[in-house]
């Protein structure tokens, strides 16, 4: 959507209409997100990252009179490139995972038993010295109402929002600090991995890529989905073990906004 709106008129009206000529085309909007799909997750400093930055400058440049500025940002880029995850009793079977916690420990392999701590247990508190540690991954919520007593104009002509006022707002981002706090937690208590459970199918959540502080976690970890989490859930009961081998790239890089 890189073309100008229409000319306000010289008399000051509002205009009634638009002239969709110089806006972008539903094709053209699609094509777009067909690009962004293509080039899958997109982790700061990444190739894929680099791609768009570059495929943006060539769409600015294609408007007159518009000036740009790349200024740059070094960074310590952390790249997964292999990650593999198997679990069982007697026996271990490999599981898909959805990716790994960004910039958490690599490891050329470690096997220890799975124990699985719920929401609302403590991962410090408990005895996970020597282990892999289950748990879901954090998410938070606000409740709906929250935002109703804040707002001060309201859109609902349909009453979604008002039939929905008693539920809540629910977000992946809004648990990012007690998935911090797990993460860093399991690794001081000398945890030999981390299995961090989505409420989602794997599909919906791969190359999943957060939280992105770029902080170091002393332990392995990585996400599976909502099947393989129950799968493990399981194993877990049965008092079995398993296995997490991440490979991981570090090195300094510098991108550009």
């Amino acid at each position: 959507a890189r073309r100008a709106a229409a000319t306000p008129p010289e008399d000051g009206a509002c205009p009634a209409g638009f002239d969709a000529a110089r806006f972008a085309s539903q094709d053209q909007l699609w094509a777009h997100h067909v690009f962004l799909d293509r080039l899958k997750a997109r982790p700061t400093g990444s190739p894929s990252h680099e791609q768009f930055i570059h495929w943006l400058d060539a769409r600015l440049d294609e408007i007159p009179g518009v000036e740009r500025s790349a200024p740059a940002y070094p960074l310590n880029r952390w790249l997964e490139s292999r990650v593999l995850l198997s679990a069982g009793k007697g026996g271990l079977q490999e599981l898909p995972v959805s990716g790994a916690v960004p910039y958490s420990q690599a490891t050329a392999g470690v096997t220890a038993p799975l124990i699985y701590i719920p929401a609302g247990t403590s991962v410090g508190a408990s005895e996970i010295y020597g282990k892999i540690v289950l748990r879901e991954a954090a998410t938070g919520s606000i409740p709906q109402a929250a935002f109703a007593a804040l707002q001060w104009f309201e859109y609902d002509p349909e009453l979604v929002l008002t039939r929905g006022i008693a539920g809540n707002y629910e977000r992946d981002f809004l648990g990012y600090d007690q998935r911090l706090t797990d993460l860093r937690e399991a690794a001081a208590a000398g945890a030999k991995g981390m299995i961090l459970m989505h409420s989602f199918p794997r599909a919906q959540r791969l190359g999943h890529y957060a939280p992105y502080d770029g902080e170091r976690f002393g332990v392995p970890a990585v996400y599976v989905g909502a099947d393989e989490g129950e799968r493990l859930k399981q194993v877990a009961a049965e008092g079995g073990e398993a296995h997490i081998d991440l490979a991981a790239e570090e090195v300094a890089f510098t991108t550009h906004s």
